[in-house]
C-alpha cells in the first residue's frame, strides 16, 4: 500500500466497512494501535483517518473511552453551506434539495426583558413569542432555533404555522416585506439541548449564529439564536469590491 495519502485510503475503507454493517451503531472501533497494526501503518496516520470519519459524521469520540460508530443515516448525510449574506428563509433555501421537517420544543407568550426590548426595539411591558424549534433535513437534526418575535408585529402565530415556513406566513399571509438582517457568529460548546436535539455529545463544538431581522419599514420582527452542529457544513462570506 502506498504511503502517500494512506490516511484517506484507510478512512475510505473504514467508511465502506461501516456502510456494509460490519460495525453496529454504537459499537466501539478497535483501538488506534490495533488499527495501525491491521493497516500496517502508524498511529498518527490512523488518527488522521479517524478525524476524517468524525468530520463526515460516521463516528464520534468519547474522551478517554475511544471512538464509536454514530447512529445516523450514513447514506443520507446532510451537509450545507450557509451564505452569511443570505436573506432567504430556511424553507426557500433547502426545500428543493431536502425534505424539511420542524419540531416545536416549546411555544410561549411572555413579556420581553430589558435586553430583548433593546434588540427588538420594544417598549417595557411589550410581549413576545418565545419559541424553541428544531429543523430537520431528510429526517436528520440540522439546527436548533431559539426565536423571539414581537406579538404586535407578527400576529396570530401558532404552533401549526411554525411547523411550516415562518417567513412564508409573514410574506404571504400577513403581506409584510422582509428587509435587512444583522448577524454575528461565535463558537460554543454543546449544551444539554444541543446534545438532546442535535444528536451530539458534550465535547462537540457548536456554531451559533445570532441574528436580528427587520421588515422593509425598519421594524425588527425576529431575534434568533441558531445553533448548528460543527460537522454539518460551513458558513461562507463573499465580499464584492
Amino acid at each position: 500500500m502506498k504511503k502517500t495519502g494512506i490516511y484517506q485510503i484507510i478512512a475510505d475503507d473504514l467508511i465502506g466497512r461501516i456502510k456494509k454493517g460490519e460495525f453496529d451503531i454504537g459499537e466501539q472501533l478497535s483501538k488506534q494501535i490495533d488499527l495501525a497494526k491491521y493497516y500496517d501503518t502508524s498511529r498518527l496516520t490512523i488518527q488522521k483517518a479517524i478525524q476524517i470519519l468524525i468530520s463526515q459524521g460516521y463516528v464520534y469520540a468519547k474522551k478517554g473511552n475511544g471512538t464509536f460508530v454514530k447512529g445516523i443515516k450514513i447514506n443520507n448525510n446532510v451537509q450545507y453551506h450557509y451564505d452569511i449574506n443570505d436573506t432567504f428563509g430556511f424553507t426557500d433555501k433547502f426545500s428543493s434539495l431536502f425534505s424539511i421537517q420542524s419540531k416545536i420544543i416549546s411555544f410561549d407568550v411572555r413579556i420581553a426583558d430589558e435586553i430583548e426590548c433593546k434588540r427588538l426595539d420594544l417598549k417595557p411591558g411589550n410581549t413576545i413569542y418565545d419559541i424553541i424549534r428544531v429543523r430537520y433535513l431528510n429526517d436528520q437534526p440540522f439546527r436548533l432555533e431559539y426565536i423571539l418575535i414581537p406579538t404586535a408585529i407578527i400576529k396570530n402565530l401558532s404552533v401549526d404555522l411554525l411547523e411550516h415556513s415562518l417567513y412564508h406566513y409573514i410574506t404571504d399571509s400577513l403581506n409584510l416585506k422582509i428587509g435587512s438582517t444583522f448577524r454575528q457568529i461565535r463558537a460554543d460548546r454543546a449544551d444539554h439541548y444541543d446534545c438532546t436535539y442535535l444528536d451530539c455529545i458534550s465535547s462537540d463544538p457548536i456554531l451559533e449564529l445570532e441574528q436580528v431581522v427587520s421588515l422593509k419599514d425598519g421594524r425588527p420582527f425576529e431575534f434568533t439564536q441558531i445553533r448548528y452542529r460543527y460537522d454539518k457544513g460551513y458558513i461562507i462570506a463573499n465580499r464584492v469590491l
